[in-house]
C-alpha cells in the first residue's frame, strides 16, 4: 500500500502526508494513525522518516486534550517507533537493527539484511 493510500484512509491526518522510510514500515505508521483518529482530533503529522534504522514519526499533541490523553496519544506513536526496531522495514515482517560494514543501520529481517 502505498503512502499515499495510508494518508486517504485518515481524513484527520494533515499536514506534511509524506513518508521518508520504506514501505515495510506502513503498516505501522497506519496502525498509528487509526488509534490517534480515535481522540476525534485533527492529526497534524510534521514528519515521518527513519533515522538510525529507526522509525521517526514527530505527530504534534493536540493542546486540547486532558493530559491523561496527551500522555496516551504520545504513547501511541512511541509505541509505533518502538514497533519499527523488530519491523523489517521493506517488507513488514520480523526483524532486528543490523549495521552495514560502512556504519548504515537498518531494521531488516534475515531476507533483506543486506543494507
Amino acid at each position: 500500500m502505498p503512502i499515499h493510500d495510508v494518508f486517504a484512509r485518515h481524513p484527520l491526518a494533515r499536514g506534511s502526508l509524506h513518508a521518508s522510510c520504506e514501505d515495510g514500515w506502513l503498516v505501522l505508521i497506519d496502525d498509528c494513525l487509526t488509534q490517534l483518529e480515535a481522540f476525534g482530533q485533527p492529526i497534524d503529522v510534521l514528519q515521518i522518516g527513519e533515522k538510525m534504522g529507526v522509525l521517526q514519526i514527530r505527530i504534534a499533541t493536540p493542546s486540547g486534550l486532558p493530559r491523561d490523553a496527551q500522555r496516551q496519544w504520545e504513547d501511541i506513536i512511541h509505541a509505533a517507533e518502538e514497533a519499527s526496531l523488530e519491523t523489517c522495514d521493506v517488507c513488514g515482517k520480523a526483524g532486528r537493527l543490523r549495521q552495514s560494514t560502512t556504519g548504515t543501520y537498518a531494521t531488516r529481517c534475515d531476507e533483506h539484511k543486506e543494507i
